[in-house]
């Protein structure tokens, strides 16, 4: 009776052990996306203002074809 209690006590153990690095893994993962998702946008954030940067910037339209003036126009 005791060796069947303590190889309950082993197993439930053991098992409460796999489910706590299971949720552990998952929680790690989430924050891996979410860190990734960050630095999406970070750089989305730049490569805008690098746009808007140079939308602004002034040129001259005499040294623009017709094909660049129409692909520069805002839709």
């Amino acid at each position: 009776m005791l060796a069947t209690g303590n190889l309950l006590l082993v197993a439930t153990t053991f098992f409460g052990a796999l489910v706590s690095a299971a949720f552990i893994m998952a929680v790690v993962h989430v924050l891996q996306i979410l860190h990734r998702i960050e630095r999406t946008n970070a750089a989305m954030e730049a490569h805008l203002a690098i746009l808007a940067i140079h939308r602004t910037k002034p040129e001259s339209s005499s040294a623009r074809t017709g094909s660049e003036l129409t692909a520069s126009r805002p839709v």
